[in-house]
């Protein structure tokens, strides 16, 4: 019994320390810059992003064009791309030291390369010509693997959202990726894994959206963009 009590009070303590660093050391996926310095530019274009799913197919493990790593590809929504396009917008918007070239000019120089060109472009190459031509300094590549919204409610699900992008800042100069954002995930009951505290708290207990999760994650991946 006297051992029983001493073990309660130690597990008390044991129980609070456990989770003040669960809650402090719950920081997912986020953006990493790929240069040590920040990068001379200011006209950014941002091209819409790049459904994967639709392109792949669904459950299918693809590699990213640009970045190398590798994403499982499951349901995206329609509208999913547009949103979290313009999303990426509204953020990047914030910097007034950045200049957004709008998407749609791109379209045009798209469709001018494709009818000049003798042979297909690399991916990479098109996105540096497409910048060039527009006067960017640099150009921002979104690509969403998987947008699959939850099937339930706020505190009861059948299936949880699960979102899964890539964005790439790619250098016009010299065709660099200088930055990237990168965000996968789907949610989990904090019983299924107990790391996920600090989420648990902040989106207070609920099952979140899709579209939800969505704006977290670009708001996190953006933290470490590197402003001019």
């Amino acid at each position: 019994m006297i051992y029983y009590k001493k073990w309660g009070g130690w597990s008390s303590i044991f129980l609070f320390l456990c989770l003040f660093y669960l809650g402090a050391c719950t920081a997912p996926l986020k953006g990493t810059k790929t240069t040590s310095t920040p990068p001379a530019f200011k006209n950014i274009l941002v091209i819409p992003f790049k459904d994967m799913a639709h392109v792949h197919g669904e459950d299918v493990t693809v590699r990213c064009q640009l970045c190398g790593r590798l994403f499982t590809t499951g349901k995206v929504v329609p509208g999913a791309n547009r949103f979290l396009t313009d999303q990426s917008i509204t953020i990047l918007e914030r910097h007034k030291n950045i200049h957004l070239i709008p998407s749609s000019k791109a379209q045009g120089v798209f469709a001018r390369l494709l009818s000049t060109m003798e042979k297909e472009m690399p991916e990479l190459e098109m996105i540096v010509e497409i910048g060039r031509s527009l006067g960017a300094d640099a150009v921002l590549v979104g690509y969403v693997y998987r947008f699959k919204e939850r099937q339930g409610s706020t505190y009861s699900v059948g299936t949880p959202a699960s979102v899964a992008f890539d964005i790439d800042l790619v250098s016009v100069n010299n065709g660099r990726i200088i930055w990237y954002g990168r965000y996968n995930e789907t949610q989990k009951a904090l019983t299924d894994d107990l790391f996920q505290f600090g989420k648990f708290i902040k989106r207070k207990g609920r099952w979140v959206t899709a579209w939800e999760m969505a704006v977290n994650g670009l708001e996190d991946v953006f933290l470490t963009f590197p402003v001019p």
